[in-house]
């Protein structure tokens, strides 16, 4: 058993995304944690700070989360010096290279797992599978993601 908190931080303009990282949900996440922790003993926790940017590296050291989601605005470079030296990563593949499928597809689930895939890694899209996703790319994904890790 998994325990997955999606967490996210509304654009409002600005910097207003990084005020509400910083005090509501990195304080709320990490108390969520805390409580599901206390309730659920041993489950791993991971934590989905969506539009977090920068700020994803200090939500994953302050709220006591066991890996951390990442969205398709993390850049795979940063993920991997920054977060995937602290916390295993999920991510991040953009679900409407989902839908669109073909080489371009094939090509970012390669740069992911070439970047990724050799620290603590869960391969995942950034957020979700999108309704009009052919099921046939569904199990290209599966098949690339099967064969990238072997």
């Amino acid at each position: 058993v998994i325990g997955e908190i999606f967490d996210r931080v509304y654009h409002e303009g600005g910097t207003t995304q990084n005020t509400n990282v910083q005090t509501t949900l990195i304080p709320a996440g990490g108390s969520s944690i805390v409580e599901f922790k206390a309730e659920v003993p041993g489950t791993p926790v991971i934590g989905f700070p969506r539009g977090a940017g920068v700020l994803a590296e200090r939500y994953a050291r302050e709220t006591g989360v066991d890996a951390v989601g990442c969205d398709t605005t993390a850049p795979l470079a940063w993920i991997k010096d920054r977060l995937q030296t602290l916390v295993p990563v999920q991510g991040n593949l953009d679900p409407v290279l989902l839908v669109a499928g073909g080489a371009a597809l094939d090509r970012r689930v390669e740069t992911i797992l070439a970047s990724l895939g050799s620290g603590p890694f869960i391969f995942n899209l950034g957020h979700g599978i999108l309704p009009e996703t052919p099921i046939d790319h569904v199990a290209r994904l599966v098949h690339l993601v099967r064969a990238g890790s072997a």
